[in-house]
């Protein structure tokens, strides 16, 4: 019995520390980290700067000698999961872009988002960058500049309070962001495998202790 025991406290030590990992690898893949850019704006009014991590091209106008920052950080996954997106439109690569900048010094951002052919698999151009708006929890196509040939898309925004952007295209894939799910079915058959394991060793250890006679068994006739 304690060698049950022992087998049942492995197995729920084993299954507990799969889902673990498994939580923990799925909140990472979400979040690719951030960058912080500077922003200082020169005397002619504009200011250039590229992100490495994001690979976002900032080319921002406003007054002469203002100061600020922008946070860029990128996501491997939707984080506005509940959010509509148009019918048959597939989003990837989501960036959020945070401005730490005086609006009244700000005049315009140009934002030149660049993509490689792994972040828009499964999906068909034309591509063209989404915007997320909060009041309607939706994402929305806004109006750009698509260069095929360096594989980047130029917007323009008006306001520092233009948060989370993704690129977009015809979604051609039925798997579209399931990695997730997979991911989970992988845990669950794991974890029914473990269990199967555990169960065989059970049995077998049963089925030794009964074919095993205790010293001095008895039988009648002798």
């Amino acid at each position: 019995m304690n060698k049950i025991f022992r087998s049942v406290k492995i197995t729920l030590i084993l299954v507990f520390t799969l889902l673990l990992i498994s939580t923990s690898t799925l909140a990472v893949a979400q979040y690719d980290g951030g960058e912080v850019t500077q922003i200082e704006i020169d005397n002619s009014g504009s200011f250039t700067a590229t992100t490495s991590s994001a690979g976002v091209t900032y080319e921002i106008t406003g007054n002469p000698g203002s100061t600020g920052t922008v946070t860029t950080t990128v996501y491997n996954g939707n984080p506005q999961a509940t959010a509509k997106i148009p019918e048959g439109i597939g989003l990837t690569k989501y960036v959020v872009v945070a401005f730490d900048f005086n609006s009244q010094d700000f005049e315009q951002a140009t934002l030149t988002f660049t993509y490689t052919d792994a972040d828009v698999a499964g999906l068909q151009g034309p591509f063209a960058i989404y915007k997320y708006i909060p009041e309607t929890n939706e994402y929305i196509q806004l109006e750009g500049e698509l260069d095929t040939t360096a594989k980047t898309i130029t917007v323009t925004l008006n306001s520092t309070n233009d948060p989370l952007f993704a690129i977009g295209g015809s979604d051609t894939s039925a798997l579209t962001e399931a990695a997730p799910t997979t991911l989970w079915i992988a845990v669950a058959v794991a974890v029914i495998v473990i269990v199967l394991v555990v169960f065989i060793i059970i049995k077998r250890q049963d089925s030794k202790g009964i074919d095993k006679k205790p010293s001095g068994y008895w039988r009648p006739g002798i």
